[in-house]
């Protein structure tokens, strides 16, 4: 949607959306002409057939190893890595990952989520997701409560068909996070999954916006873009009572809700009646972090998903997550990711390769 939406907006182009299994019979007619292609979620023999048609493609299919294309994609390695800071905010201990051979995305989905546990000092286990009918079993005799991450929605449904069969308890003894808020695994699955939303249009409209450059200008782009993910979506199987203490759970409560209209943690104390001094100390006990490091998350996150979602001025975007001026913005995001709004909204590295 989001590159065809883009190429209706801003070119006078003829359209043509064509799934690949339907591709070998549209290839030997009159609409295999075609001057230039965006190749989505497409298998690396479709791209190849594609070639012998135009030259002009871009190609934003994450499996592919096709490195002699422009490509627009998502950052597989900052997906995984995202999946880990969920599960650490949310204080888990003992992790675990599927993996699905052969899959290159799986692959580095995977690695991003070992990396980030690398640096707090957790050894996740790899579940290989085989031919063999009990190859989720070592994920129901690790220790309890178990966070494991799955690089896709349809192995997260699977795998939690498997454990419910086994009488664990999802989430409570195992919560799973998958990848792609992908509204056809999710209601399919018994439970509903928690997931990494993905910048989809995003990732279209950039395709898009490289195609008719190189239209344009004669030159193909050499660049390889990579997008960041959007936020993790939370449903039921992650969603555990991981906070016990309800002045504390009230408060996230309100932080999660009231979130524009808290310009600063005297705020959040005034809606709950206590003194600061003891939502602080429960907010330690209980968090392991401040009431302030808890705004400044939540702030970034909503930023994240405004930024990857809408075209809002960084201006607007502090207004809606309880900022006073764009700049506080820029100051925050620039501490916590290193990036200004500008460069977080580009979402991008730039590679010569996939």
């Amino acid at each position: 949607m989001g590159a065809k939406n883009y190429l209706l907006k801003h070119s006078n182009v003829q359209l043509r959306v064509i799934h690949d299994t339907n591709y070998l019979k549209i290839a030997g007619s009159d609409l295999a002409s075609f001057s230039a292609a965006i190749a989505i979620d497409a298998p690396d023999a479709l791209i190849e057939q594609l070639q012998e048609i135009t030259p002009i493609i871009v190609n934003a299919s994450p499996g592919s190893t096709i490195e002699s294309l422009p490509a627009v994609i998502v950052d597989d390695f900052e997906i995984g890595r995202l999946a880990a800071d969920y599960y650490i905010r949310r204080r888990y201990k003992s992790f675990a990952f599927i993996d699905k051979a052969g899959m290159l995305w799986s692959k580095r989905r995977n690695a991003g989520f070992v990396a980030r546990l690398h640096e707090e000092g957790y050894s996740p286990i790899q579940v290989d997701r085989s031919e063999d009918n009990e190859w989720y079993k070592p994920v129901a005799v690790q220790p309890k409560p178990l966070a494991v991450f799955s690089p896709s929605d349809g192995l997260a449904r699977i795998l939690i068909e498997h454990l419910i069969d086994l009488d664990l308890h999802i989430p409570r003894d195992i919560a799973v996070l998958g990848v792609d808020d992908d509204p056809y695994q999710n209601s399919l699955s018994p439970i509903p999954l928690s997931s990494v939303q993905l910048p989809g249009n995003r990732i279209g409209e950039k395709a898009a916006e490289k195609l008719l450059l190189w239209l344009e200008k004669k030159k193909k782009p050499q660049s390889v873009t990579k997008l960041k993910p959007v936020r993790v979506i939370t449903r039921l199987s992650t969603d555990n009572a991981y906070c016990d203490d309800e002045l504390v759970a009230d408060a996230l409560d309100i932080i999660n809700e009231q979130l524009p209209d808290l310009r600063s943690t005297d705020d959040l104390v005034q809606r709950l009646k206590v003194s600061r001094r003891t939502l602080e100390w429960r907010f330690r006990k209980e968090l392991g972090h401040t009431i302030n490091d808890e705004l400044s998350h939540a702030r970034i996150e909503k930023a994240r998903v405004l930024l990857s979602t809408t075209d809002l001025t960084g201006e607007q975007i502090a207004h809606r997550v309880g900022l006073s001026e764009g700049r506080m913005l820029t100051l925050l995001l620039k501490r916590k990711t290193g990036q200004t709004p500008t460069e977080y909204r580009e979402g991008s590295t730039t590679s010569g390769n996939i």
